[in-house]
């Protein structure tokens, strides 16, 4: 949050990876199963006596989504005790509630559900479908893989199925029984990418090379977006001693993505109308930066749930993130209005005004959210900012302050007090607080640079001390050594009257600045270099187009 951001960095912040709900229950425990070692699939053992299923707590859940998740409780016990309940009926109670809990996150009821439903109907391939899935996302590999046997027992014809299982193997080191899993899934759908990649993983075990590289350069192209692919390929490759293929894959390092059978019409998260379901994949698909999906589940999970600002709020940043800033603006005003003390629609409002120039309307808003949330640090850091920057640098001082009190550590806070002392011509208060700053945050090489600054063109004479910028600022190692770095270097040069020095510092980094596109900079400092030429210090720490923050990595320092 270092800057009034450009991308709408700091809304992505006050996003999570996925409902609470996810992780309030612990995981279900299930006997080991005895298929490890075996190349057949056994019979299956399934009691027909359902056992007990304990509601789980909704009560920390946002309240439109904790009353569908209580009616719906309600509705399944209501049902379960009439007496004339068939089997069939029995089975459908026990699934669909399975299915709604799984969608919101509650994998251990939901286990118990379908557990349950499978007993009721041993032959039916969703339950232990469902039941495989939850210990799969839960790390039990042989409990996933009896499960998918079941599965594939129920319909061999059901392609993610066998995907899943021929995956179940392959973790426990089983390569030939996941190549058969695979081959009857591509049997049934040749063009299946994630039956392909395990084709090419299995064969990569088998150390069948060729057929390795085959099948994965089969899966890359039906979906180049498959970066999940590269890795076992690049082994494959080096495998057949094709070592600059090897290291071509091998490289890539994108961020990659789970590969899925497709098409899964099992897929519950698509089969359950839930808003938190819906949540949940929209959140999936906005880490992985799809935000066209993203923004498209979001929407869905508002219809569902239209009274929660919290779910309103993530879909306008989904609208933000995703490069439609007008109608996540229109999103955030219509939240603001129906919840006005909801502290992240104001907060992520007055990003979305200050990102276009609507400064009075950016600071309503951050000062809204401050007020309906004191300690909400990252609203009030960005109020003090635009307070800062947009001339009141005496109202952004108090603001900075409150920052540091609930928490010393904020960088940012404390070099934009620093900066705001700075503008209000408080040197040696501005002076003591970035020699502060460098002791609580070595790491943060602005504070030197900003300290370096006033020592070498302060205004105020005590303060100045060639000498010692130019240490500091020799100090600094070159890996962080950028554009600014040779601009204060150049200063301090001057006030040591090492002119000839500075003036070629100073030409480097106006020829550095043209380079980079910085033609406005480039003239500026191309006034300062007049001084230096006729022999002259600066008496100006920061020209009146130098942003005044934190600096960000970005071109390397010119070299005189």
């Amino acid at each position: 949050m270092r800057r009034v951001p450009r991308h709408l960095a700091g809304m992505v912040l006050l996003t999570y990876a996925a409902t609470g709900a996810c992780s309030r229950e612990p995981a279900t425990s299930s006997p080991s199963s005895s298929t490890a070692g075996r190349s057949e699939m056994a019979k299956p053992s399934v009691p027909s006596r359902v056992e007990p299923v304990a509601i789980p707590d909704f009560s920390t859940l946002a309240p439109p989504i904790r009353k569908q998740l209580e009616a719906a409780s309600a509705t399944f016990e209501r049902r379960l005790e009439r007496p004339d309940l068939s089997r069939d009926e029995r089975v459908a109670a026990y699934g669909e509630f399975g299915e709604l809990l799984l969608a919101a996150g509650f994998r251990a009821t939901a286990a118990a559900c379908f557990s349950n439903a499978e007993r009721l109907a041993p032959t039916a391939l969703r339950w232990p479908y469902y039941l495989a899935h939850i210990h799969r996302t839960e790390g039990r590999s042989l409990e996933a893989a009896a499960a998918f046997e079941r599965a594939v027992r129920a319909d061999a014809t059901f392609m993610p199925a066998l995907v899943w299982l021929g995956d179940s193997y392959l973790d426990q080191g089983r390569p030939e029984d996941a190549k058969r899993q695979f081959q009857q899934a591509l049997s049934l759908r040749p063009d299946v990418v994630a039956a392909l990649f395990g084709m090419g993983r299995a064969a990569l075990a088998l150390k069948d090379y060729q057929a390795a590289v085959a099948h994965l350069e089969r899966a890359l192209s039906l979906d180049p977006s498959a970066g999940a692919v590269h890795q076992p390929l690049g082994l494959a490759y080096r495998g057949l001693g094709r070592t600059p293929e090897a290291e071509r894959h091998l490289s890539y390092r994108e961020p990659v993505a789970e590969i899925r059978p497709s098409p899964d019409p099992l897929d519950v998260h698509v089969t359950v109308e839930t808003a938190v379901g819906y949540q949940v994949r929209g959140q999936r698909a906005l880490e992985a930066g799809d935000f066209a999906v993203a923004i498209a589940l979001l929407r869905r999970a508002v219809e569902l749930a239209p009274e929660d600002p919290a779910l309103r709020h993530r879909y306008g940043t989904a609208l933000a993130v995703g490069g439609d800033p007008a109608a996540a603006r229109a999103e955030f005003e219509t939240l603001t209005r129906r919840w006005p003390r909801y502290e992240k629609g104001q907060y992520s409002l007055g990003l979305i005004k200050a990102d276009e120039g609507d400064v009075q309307g950016a600071l309503a808003a951050f000062r809204k959210s401050v007020a309906a949330a004191p300690t909400f640090l990252e609203a009030r850091l960005q109020l003090a900012h635009l307070l800062r920057r947009t001339g009141s640098p005496g109202a952004a001082l108090p603001e900075y302050s409150q920052i540091l009190e609930v928490d010393p550590r904020v960088i940012e806070a404390r070099f934009g007090r620093a900066m705001s002392l700075v503008s209000l011509g408080r040197f040696p208060e501005a002076r003591a607080e970035l020699e502060q700053g460098r002791a609580l945050h070595p790491e943060e090489v602005g504070f030197t640079l900003a300290l370096a600054r006033l020592l070498a063109a302060s205004p105020d004479a005590p303060g100045r001390d060639g000498a010692r910028a130019v240490a500091l600022l020799d100090a600094i190692p070159e890996s962080q050594r950028r554009i600014e770095w040779g601009v204060v270097r150049a200063m301090a040069l001057a006030k040591s009257g090492r002119f000839d020095e500075a003036v070629r510092t100073q030409r480097a980094v106006i020829a550095s600045l043209e380079r980079n596109g910085s033609p406005q900079l480039a003239r500026t400092q191309s006034g300062v270099l007049r001084m230096y030429e006729s022999r002259r210090p600066t008496r100006t720490p920061w020209q009146r187009d130098e942003p005044m923050e934190l600096p960000d990595s970005g071109v390397v320092a010119p070299t005189p």
